[in-house]
This record gives structure tokens, C-alpha cells and sequence, in this order.
């Protein structure tokens, strides 16, 4: 398995970033702690989308970033039946357990994607890790390297 081919775009998203990208390349978030990588593919269109989310229910934070990801996907033509989503991250990498941020990230994200009928296909969530994760948006493999091994999912 080779992860980085020099010939591929990559659309590598910060904190509060998102992206909806149709045709080849991959989608990648880079150290997720609390934070959400949401993958979104429709593998009818082989279009795939992306968001780094970051406390997405604190003030003046891009809550709609779903929303929007959803939106641009069906603008697109995708299907909203079509559509799978994969999540990654949500840890407690400070170890700070009554704060539970990367648990509240994966509700919010779990409630807003059930608002929105997007299936949930798989989740890397939770634990007290720093992931990466990899998405090649035309076979929509995602790929999630915790530091210790990689997995696909």
C-alpha cells in the first residue's frame, strides 16, 4: 500500500476547513485530537468531500460546515441516499475527561448528519490519540494512521 504518489493532488485541510472535490486526488486532515475529520462519498458520482471540524459548537465556530458540505455534494449531483460519511478523531489527547470535547464533537457531528439522512458508514472516533486520515477520492478508500498502525476504514 503506497499512501503519497507525487502525481496526486492533495487538498489537505487545517482546523475549520472543508472542501468538495469530484475526479482524483485525496482529502487529508493531519492531527486529529478532538477534532473531527468528516469524510463524505458518494460512490455513484465519485465525488468526495471533507471538513476538519474544531468545536463546532462554540461561538462564532462554522457550525454549518456540514450543512454546506451536504449542500455542495447534491448541488454537485449526488444523491443524499448516496451519500456515506466516515468520521475520525474525537480523542481526548489532553486527557482533560470532564471536559469531553472530542465527545461532544462526535455527537454533534453524529446528530448532524442524522438531521441531514447521511448514513454513517464507519467512525475511528474516541481514545487519547492524535490521528491522521486519507482519503482517495476515487475509490473513496480512507486511510487513518493513529502513529502506531494504519488502518483502513
Amino acid at each position: 500500500m503506497r499512501l503519497a504518489k507525487p502525481d496526486i493532488k492533495r487538498y489537505v485541510l487545517s482546523m475549520g476547513q472543508s472542501t468538495v472535490v469530484s475526479g482524483s486526488g485525496q482529502i487529508i486532515c493531519f492531527g486529529l485530537g478532538s477534532c473531527i475529520g468528516v469524510f463524505l462519498y458518494d460512490k455513484f458520482k465519485g465525488i468526495g468531500a471533507g471538513a476538519h471540524v474544531m468545536l463546532p459548537e462554540s461561538p462564532g465556530s462554522p457550525n454549518n460546515i456540514i450543512d454546506c458540505l451536504i449542500q455542495d455534494m447534491l448541488n454537485m449531483g449526488c444523491n443524499a441516499w448516496a451519500i456515506r460519511a466516515r468520521l475520525v478523531g474525537g480523542a481526548d489527547v489532553m486527557k482533560m475527561t470532564s471536559f469531553q470535547i472530542g465527545r461532544k464533537n462526535i455527537d454533534y457531528i453524529q446528530k448532524k448528519l442524522s438531521h441531514n439522512k447521511i448514513m454513517i458508514q464507519a467512525m475511528e472516533v474516541g481514545g487519547d490519540m492524535y490521528r491522521t486520515a486519507r482519503m482517495d477520492i476515487q475509490s473513496g478508500i480512507l486511510w487513518v494512521n493513529s502513529g502506531k498502525k494504519i488502518t483502513t476504514i
